[in-house]
């Protein structure tokens, strides 16, 4: 769900990787789920999308930055 923090694989791509291997730190993230995401019907609920804008506010104001 939205709140979930566990690590898991996904049937999709990402430059992450790219990132990583050059030595950049990387996180894929998003609101709502993978079923629905990037389908002709995709769609998110209205929980999911407020619960995502709030992660993306506490990662921009540095919420998850150690110290």
């Amino acid at each position: 769900g939205a709140t979930s923090t566990q690590a898991r694989t996904a049937p999709y791509c990402t430059n992450a990787p790219f990132y990583t291997a050059a030595g950049f730190p990387a996180v894929v993230f998003g609101p709502g789920t993978i079923e629905p995401a990037h389908t002709v019907d995709e769609w998110i609920s209205l929980e999911a999308l407020e619960a995502g804008s709030r992660a993306y506010e506490a990662l921009i104001r540095g919420a998850g930055t150690p110290g």
